[in-house]
């Protein structure tokens, strides 16, 4: 009975709302039965029931129309709400992405925290996306990703994730400026900042149209810092820095900047920590970069065979298949081979062809390529893969991972920012 008659206040005091109509009795009104759905909102058993009824509309109408004790009520219901399919269907559909603008350009931190959950909440909805980018959601979630609060900078990363795991959102977030602010967020003290904006940075890092420009962002600094100064307690990040930098060391220009900051101590030191996991992605950027000659022998006066063979007796299968390739690739760049070995590159940098970084190096005396590691974004191989003669099994590379509305990956566990949905809270106090 209570339920009800909250939302019947709801609608009757829309009724008779009048132009003008700030701080009112009416309004103030209309603010309670806000938070009365907000609490309500709380309980899961209710929520389907309050968005099958005009709630979500109401609510909507009370964030456009009222002042800002009410506008606050109305989208911390919302924001409560989120959490439900429907609800999220009903406000898109709505237009309400274009009323969380003002709320997210607004100096009151309980206006801009709500706005900015609901946006990302309805951003790593799979069905949603789109909407999120063709209706403007792009510029404030990455609005919200330069906020100086961790909660809401992880937030926004989640959901710039979530949207750069598709391939069609990949010019639209580089055209919006996503990456400068994903590179600072990777040096945020709290992990769950970085593992979400290295997860965005390697998304984009696999698509060869924008990996110059990723790079001259300042990413393969960042990406390095990361396999610098992360413990094993960072697994996931580490895992996703070097994700993001065996795709981008693809151009030939982004593997000579890998050494001329001194990088490869950096990745050596990755590959001898102990999980699999990282010693795979770290490896798969030894492949990549041991595919230019000049660049594998400072690998071996770094000592990458001696870190090649503890890798080779290592338990994984997948782990022994990148330190073969490493070692295949070292093993081409002795002094009479390497003018060989770099001729086809560089005709093809000449040439300004497709796929200028896809060429495979071989020499005359060996019929099993360089390995350079990369694949479209729909998951198939392309040119910089393995040769159709060679006798070592095709990897499947590195594609965007796929995320669904809970911010969890297809393969391996993600977790999502650990901000509920919302909490009971008083008729006269915020939301959370």
């Amino acid at each position: 009975a209570e339920y009800e008659g909250v939302i019947a206040c709801e609608h009757e005091s829309r009724g008779h709302r009048v132009q003008g109509e700030t701080s009112t009795p009416r309004m103030r009104l209309r603010e309670q039965a806000a938070r009365g759905l907000g609490n309500l909102a709380v309980c899961d058993l209710l929520e389907d029931r309050i968005v099958s009824t005009s709630a979500v509309s109401a609510l909507m109408s009370l964030l456009a129309e009222g002042d800002a004790p009410a506008k606050d009520a109305a989208l911390g219901s919302l924001a409560n709400l989120v959490g439900n399919e429907q609800m999220r269907l009903q406000f898109v559909g709505g237009n309400g992405i274009e009323l969380l603008r003002e709320p997210m350009k607004n100096e009151n931190d309980d206006l801009y925290k709500h706005a900015g959950w609901t946006l990302a909440s309805l951003a790593v909805d799979p069905g949603l996306s789109d909407e999120v980018v063709v209706r403007g959601g792009l510029h404030l979630l990455i609005q919200y990703a330069r906020s100086q609060n961790p909660v809401y900078q992880e937030e926004a990363a989640w959901g710039l994730a979530n949207i750069s795991s598709l391939s069609q959102h990949a010019v639209p977030l580089m055209e919006a400026g996503a990456v400068p602010p994903m590179i600072a967020l990777t040096r945020s003290e709290v992990q769950g900042v970085r593992m979400q904006a290295l997860w965005t940075l390697a998304n984009l890092a696999v698509h060869q149209d924008f990996r110059l420009q990723i790079s001259a962002d300042g990413a393969i600094p960042a990406l390095l810092h990361c396999l610098a100064t992360l413990s094993m307690e960072d697994e996931h990040c580490l895992v996703q820095a070097a994700r993001a930098l065996s795709n981008l060391i693809v151009a030939t220009e982004n593997r000579r900047q890998v050494v001329e900051v001194d990088g490869i101590r950096s990745l050596l030191r990755c590959a001898r920590l102990g999980s699999a996991a990282v010693q795979e992605a770290v490896t798969r950027v030894l492949v990549n970069l041991s595919y230019e000659a000049n660049i594998a022998r400072k690998l071996v006066h770094h000592g990458v065979l001696a870190v090649v063979a503890s890798l080779l007796a290592s338990p994984s299968v997948k782990v022994q298949q990148e330190a073969a390739w490493v070692a295949v690739n070292v093993s081409l760049c002795g002094d009479a081979e390497c003018e060989t070995a770099t001729a086809a590159p560089a005709a093809a940098d000449a040439a300004g062809g497709p796929g200028d970084e896809a060429e495979t190096r071989l020499t005359s005396a060996s019929t099993v390529p360089a390995r350079g590691e990369t694949t479209a974004n729909d998951g198939t191989e392309n040119s910089m893969g393995i040769a159709s003669d060679s006798s070592l099994p095709a990897k499947e590379g590195i594609v965007g991972a796929s995320v669904n509305a809970a911010g969890v990956d297809d393969s391996e566990s993600r977790p999502q920012p650990t901000r509920t949905f919302g909490e009971e809270v008083s008729a006269t106090s915020g939301y959370r």
